[in-house]
C-alpha cells in the first residue's frame, strides 16, 4: 500500500504494559483507510513505548505528519505510578487524542467500512504485511457475546483497539470521514 507523503499518518495506540499494539495508517484520497503498518511490543512502559512509536514513525515515514489516537487507558494507566500515559507521550511530542465511545461505536464502524463501495473495494485496506491483523479479520478477533466485549488474548486485540481509536477518531458511525478528517 503507498504512503502518501503530503497526508497525515493516523497512529493508533493501545498502551497496555504486557502487550501493547499500535499501528499507523492514512486516509487516502477516496477515503478509505488503509493499515500501512502495526507493531506488538511486549512489556514495555509508555516512555519506551513512546520511544518505539518516535523511532518507528522517523524510519518508516520520514518527515510526515502524525496525529495519534488511544482509549480512555491512556488518562488513567499508570505505570510508574507517577504519569499517565497521555502525560507520557506528550513528553515526547504525541498528543493523544481520545473519545469516549462504547466498543460497539468502534467496532460497527470497522464493519461498515469494510462493505465494498461502488468501485468494488472496500473503505478499509490492510497492507498485506501486517499478517497478525489479516489473521484477527480471518476470525482470530472475535467479539464473546456472553461477556459482552472482544476476546483479549494478547494477540490480535492489541492492534484492533488501536485500530478502533482511530475509526472512532476518525470516522463516522457509518464509515464516512466528516470533513476535514483526511
Amino acid at each position: 500500500c503507498p504512503f502518501y507523503k503530503h497526508r497525515v499518518i493516523h497512529v493508533g495506540i493501545d498502551p497496555g504494559y504486557k502487550t501493547p499494539g499500535v499501528i499507523w495508517c492514512q486516509v487516502d484520497p477516496k477515503e478509505r483507510l488503509t493499515v500501512i503498518r502495526t507493531w506488538r511490543p511486549r512489556e514495555v512502559h509508555a516512555s519506551k513505548l513512546a520511544e518505539g512509536i518516535k523511532l518507528r514513525n522517523d524510519e518508516w515515514f520520514p518527515k510526515a505528519d502524525f496525529r495519534y489516537y488511544g482509549g480512555h487507558d491512556v488518562n488513567t494507566r499508570k505505570d510508574t505510578g507517577e504519569k499517565t500515559a497521555r502525560e507520557i507521550f506528550a513528553s515526547y511530542g504525541m498528543d493523544v487524542h481520545t473519545k469516549y465511545k462504547h466498543i460497539d461505536r468502534g467496532l460497527t464502524t470497522i464493519r461498515n467500512l469494510m462493505d465494498m463501495r461502488d468501485d468494488g473495494k472496500p473503505g478499509l485496506l490492510v497492507d498485506p504485511h501486517n499478517q497478525t491483523m489479516i489473521e484477527g479479520f480471518m476470525g482470530g478477533y472475535y467479539y464473546e457475546k456472553e461477556k459482552d466485549m472482544p476476546h483479549k488474548d494478547g494477540i490480535y486485540d492489541p492492534i484492533f483497539d488501536a485500530l478502533r481509536y482511530v475509526v472512532v477518531g476518525l470516522f463516522g458511525p457509518s464509515g464516512d470521514v466528516p470533513s476535514g478528517s483526511g
